[in-house]
């Protein structure tokens, strides 16, 4: 299980910035599951498996996951925004009325 390991280096190396407040064995743990799971991937179809196709499918994978981590962590920053605006405009509501109970 080497073999993704080193060529998802990139991959991991996203993973264990991203993790927040992860332990490292939960991102190690990570690791290993989806290094195995490219494995078993590779395996289960033995005529089309070549060291050059499981290269590239490791390629295309990590681009494809760092493609849909950057897609949700700007969906995240949109939202967090959206909430922060919200928050503000319950403030200004909040001394609208109190403005307007005093009239």
């Amino acid at each position: 299980t080497q073999a993704p390991k080193l060529l998802l280096e990139d991959l991991f190396k996203l993973l264990q910035e991203r993790s927040g407040d992860e332990s490292k064995d939960d991102t190690r743990s990570r690791e290993q599951n989806i290094s195995q799971e490219l494995l078993l991937i590779h395996e289960t179809n033995p005529e089309l498996s070549t060291p050059r196709m499981f290269r590239q499918f490791c390629r295309v994978y990590s681009d494809i996951y760092k493609l849909k981590v950057d897609d949700i962590l700007a969906q995240k920053a949109r939202l967090t925004s959206g909430l922060t605006k919200l928050n503000e405009a319950e403030g200004s509501v909040e001394v609208l009325s109190k403005d307007a109970e005093v009239k």
